[in-house]
C-alpha cells in the first residue's frame, strides 16, 4: 500500500482520478481537491508520503517539496510533451498545428519538463471543437493513470527523458480570454488567430 499526497483542483478529472486511487488499496493522506493547500515541507515529511499525484494542479512545486516524496510525484498534463508545456495546451496545439494528447510525467524543478512515464496521442481535425478535443484528452488521461499507476506506486515506472529541443511553452498571460475559444472549431480558432496577428 502506498501513501499518496494528491494535488488537484476540483476539476472532474482530478476528482475521478483521486476517487479511483482511493479505491485501489492505497491511502490518500492529503488531498487538495477539498480546497486545502499543500502542506508545508515539515508537515509533508511527517505525513511520510511515498508518492505524489498531480492532476491539473496549477502550482509550481519547490525542490524541497519534491524531495519529500521517495518515489517522486507524477503529473497528468493535457499535451503531448514536450509540446505545449505550461497553460492552455490544447488551444496552443490547435493554433500551432502541433499534436494534441496527454502525458503522465514526473515532476522536476522545471515547468512540465520531467521524465515521461506514458503518453496518448489524441487526433483532431479542422472541424473538431476545441472543447471536444480537451474532453478527449481528459478521458485518455484518466486511463493513462489507471494503466500505469501500479508501476508508479511501486517506484518502477519507466522514465523517458523529454527532448527539450522540440519543446514549446506558453504562459497564462498569452491567452487572457481562454474560455471564449473553447466552443470554436479548429478552423475558426486558426482563422481568428490570423486576424489578430
Amino acid at each position: 500500500m502506498s501513501r499518496i499526497v494528491f494535488m488537484g483542483n476540483r476539476h472532474p478529472l482530478s476528482l475521478a482520478v483521486c476517487e479511483w486511487l482511493s479505491g485501489d488499496g492505497d491511502e490518500v493522506v492529503w488531498n487538495t481537491n477539498d480546497g486545502r493547500r499543500l502542506p508545508s515541507e515539515g508537515v509533508l515529511r511527517r505525513l511520510k508520503p511515498d508518492v505524489g499525484v498531480s492532476v491539473l494542479y496549477t502550482h509550481i512545486l519547490s525542490p524541497a517539496v519534491i524531495s519529500a516524496f521517495p518515489r517522486g510525484i507524477v503529473n497528468l498534463h493535457p499535451s503531448l510533451l514536450p509540446y505545449n508545456r505550461g497553460v492552455h495546451p490544447v488551444f496552443w496545439a490547435v493554433v500551432d498545428g502541433l499534436p494534441a494528447g496527454v502525458t503522465l510525467h514526473y515532476i522536476d524543478e522545471g515547468v512540465d519538463t520531467g521524465d515521461i512515464v506514458a503518453q496518448k496521442h489524441v487526433e483532431y481535425t479542422d472541424d473538431d471543437v476545441c472543447r471536444d478535443i480537451y474532453n478527449r484528452c481528459m478521458q485518455e488521461g484518466y486511463w493513462l493513470v489507471v494503466r500505469h499507476w501500479r508501476d508508479v506506486a511501486d517506484g518502477c515506472a519507466r522514465r523517458v527523458a523529454q527532448s527539450h529541443r522540440k519543446a514549446t511553452l506558453h504562459r497564462r498571460n498569452e491567452l487572457p480570454d481562454s474560455e471564449s475559444w473553447f466552443d470554436m472549431t479548429v478552423r475558426q480558432i486558426r482563422h481568428e488567430c490570423k486576424k489578430r496577428r
